[in-house]
This record gives C-alpha cells, structure tokens and sequence, in this order.
C-alpha cells in the first residue's frame, strides 16, 4: 500500500466502532489521523488541525453532517478541505444530492468497503492537489497583475514630467520666434515647434490613457459627475475637431433630436469617450467616407451613436474590442497604430457612469458604437460643492486630436 506521508485526515463519527474501523483502514494506509465526536468539535478541530480531508458522518448528535459541511465550505479557513460524506442509510437520490448541495466532495453507504474508501480518498486527495496548485497559480497571476499596473502608473507619471518640460521649452521657443523678423525663418520655427508640440500631446494621450487604465485596474479611478448640458459637450466636442476629420477628406456630420439634455455626468470623462470612439472612427474610415454622431433622447436615458463608414468589425471580434491591449489585426499586418486601450477606456468609463456601450456593424461597411447613458439629475445638496471640472477641456481636445 502507497504511504502518503503528512496527509491529515479527520474523522467525524459518535459512532466509537465505526471510528475505530476507519482509523484502522488510514492508519494502514500511512495517513495521520484525527477524530472528533459530534458537529461543533469537528469545527472547532478543523480550523486549528487543517486536515486535508474530513470523513463526515451524516448523522451526528448535535448538528447534521450536512450543516457541518455548509459551515467548513463557507470558513476560508477550511473551504479549501475535501469532505468525504458517510451515511449508514441510503434510501433517496435526493439524500446524495443533499450532501454533495451542503459541501460534500463524494459520497459513501456504510458499511464501507476499505478498497473503494482509500481509492475514492486518493481521487479526492489528487484533485485537493491540483486545485491547490491553481489556487497559487491564480494568486501569482493577480500580484503580477497588481505589480503591472503599478509599474504602468510609476512610468506613466515619469514619463510626463520630460513631456511637459519640452511643451514649456517649446512655448518660450514660439515666444522668440515671434520677436524674429526674418519670414521664412519664422515659418520653418514655427511649422517645427507645431510638430513637436503636437507629438508631445500626442504621448500626453498615450500616458494619460495608460494612468486612467492603471487607475481602472486598481479601483482608483474617480467618477465626478454634475448636471451639464450633455448635448452641447458632445456636439463641442464633435465641432472641435470637424476640420481635422474634414483634412483626411472624411465627412463628419453632428444630429440630435434635442437641443438640451442635463443630465449628471462626469464631463471630463464624456470627453474621453466622445474622442476615442471619433479616434477610432477616424482610423478606420477611408478618404471619400463618412463619419456620424448623432445624439436621441429616449427620457429615462440619452442615446449616443458614432457611426462610420470604415472597414468595420466581424460579430467574432465585436468583444475583442473592448479588451484591454486588444487590436483587431495582426500586430505584424496591421497598417494603423494604436495602443489597444482606447476603446477599453471607452467601456470601462461608459460602464462607471451607469451606462452601456454596444456596437452595431455590417463588417466591410462600417461600425456603429452605441451609448446608452441613464437620464439622473443630481439635487442641489449633491452639486453644490462640485468643481467647474467641464472648463479646459475643448483646449486639449485641438491639440490631442493630433494623435490619430
């Protein structure tokens, strides 16, 4: 017979003969024992003992086996125990079915066979390992994952600081340029400093989307909402950036069926939204093509749709999408550029303001992202002390537009 060295097992059983025979059939086996008499000891016994299995008596003197077994799966201090149910009365399915519902990993009649009883103890012993094994797994993967996001944050933040440093240099650049009156060398300064100025919002863009996804992944991220004008963010937005869209030859036309719509939202985060899905849309939309925003009012919510006339997404990768650091081409194929995070930003932040986001698509005919977005008013004791947060941001969003 194989010995299983340091495998603890706990008996439960009033029954003194019945123990007696079990431990004998274990102890053979080379398996350390343990025993406790009713219900309330076995508890008691399994959170300071941790056996790695429980052979559970049905029938105890003050509580039921099946209780017992409800309370250890439900302990994170002995959930992780294999429990081994015996009864010396089998007359219903419905008993088995009752065990296995209140914790029970198996289920055994008396009187016991010692074959079956140390071959079913060795099955659940071998998958008490695995699942050991992916529990470790499992914990590793989640401290990677936070050690990830804060690496993200770290370089995210040091990354800024050189950024903002080279706009200040190119703002006191700009100032000189001015002051010198030869037009050509004016020109060619100022043609440079624009390109540079725009690169750098363009990694402002890239890092503030790497701070708000490393803030998302962490819980961090914040949602202020206040009762504006939804409509008007959306349609400043969309007008901001209407000449940029209409240089790549695309037509970029704004609709609603209503001129004002207040609802309470965190406007800085509509902004994030709006850009990225016009981002998207405007990567994916050839010369000659068509780029709608459109806006309905439904009363109990307002609708937002960006819809384009660019190469679309197959019902496969409809999901995809939304994953973090996803693309739909192949990295090595892929003839547009992007993080992969954009329209994860774009879920998350929809999602935190109570909202969804679907899409609609005819694949190679173009998409259309919808935004459902709940209709709540804040009261004057919540606004109050709410910042002007719905300020700057038309001023970043020129700049940053540059980035698609």
């Amino acid at each position: 017979m194989e010995v299983l060295n340091k495998v603890k097992i706990m008996i439960v059983d009033d029954d003194t003969t019945n123990r007696y025979i079990l431990k004998k059939i274990l102890d053979k086996a080379g398996y350390e024992i343990r025993e406790a008499t009713n219900g309330e000891e076995a508890l008691k016994k399994a959170e300071s003992e941790k056996p790695n299995l429980i052979i559970l008596d049905v029938n105890l003197p003050d509580i039921t086996g099946y209780e017992v077994g409800k309370r250890l799966k439900a302990n994170p201090i002995t959930n992780f125990i294999q429990i081994l149910s015996i009864s010396s009365y089998y007359t219903k399915s419905e008993d088995w079915v009752h065990g296995l519902e209140s914790g029970a990993d198996n289920y055994l009649i008396k009187p016991v066979d010692s074959y079956v009883l140390l071959a079913i103890i060795k099955s659940m012993l071998r998958i008490q390992n695995t699942e050991s094994k992916l529990r470790i797994a499992l914990k590793q993967a989640e401290t990677a994952n936070i050690q990830k996001t804060q690496f993200l944050a770290n370089v995210s933040h040091e990354l800024k600081t050189p950024i903002n440093v080279i706009l200040s240099a190119l703002q006191m650049s700009n100032i000189i340029a001015e002051d010198i009156d030869m037009l050509d060398i004016n020109k060619k300064l100022n043609k440079y400093n624009h390109i540079m100025k725009q690169n750098s919002y363009r990694l402002i863009r890239s890092i503030n989307n790497l701070i708000d996804t490393s803030k998302i992944d962490s819980a961090f991220m914040n949602v202020n909402r206040k009762n504006v004008n939804i409509v008007k963010i959306v349609d400043d937005i969309t007008l901001s950036i209407a000449s940029f869209v209409e240089s790549k030859q695309i037509e970029l036309i704004f609709d609603t069926d209503v001129e004002e719509k207040v609802i309470a939202c965190d406007p800085n985060k509509i902004e994030t939204i709006i850009f990225n899905l016009l981002s998207n849309a405007v990567k994916f939309t050839n010369p000659g093509g068509k780029i709608n925003v459109s806006m309905f009012d439904k009363e109990d919510y307002i609708i937002i749709s960006v819809q384009d006339t660019g190469i679309g997404i197959s019902d496969d990768n409809k999901k995809k999408v939304f994953q973090k650091y996803q693309q739909i081409e192949d990295a090595l194929h892929r003839n547009r550029e992007g993080s992969g995070i954009g329209l994860y930003l774009v879920k998350s932040l929809v999602e935190m303001q109570g909202g969804k986001i679907t899409i609609e698509n005819n694949c190679g005919q173009g998409s259309n992202f919808i935004i459902k977005l709940p209709s709540i008013i804040l009261d004057e004791s919540e606004e109050k002390n709410k910042e002007n947060i719905y300020s700057d941001y038309l001023d970043r969003v020129n700049v940053e537009f540059s980035d698609i």
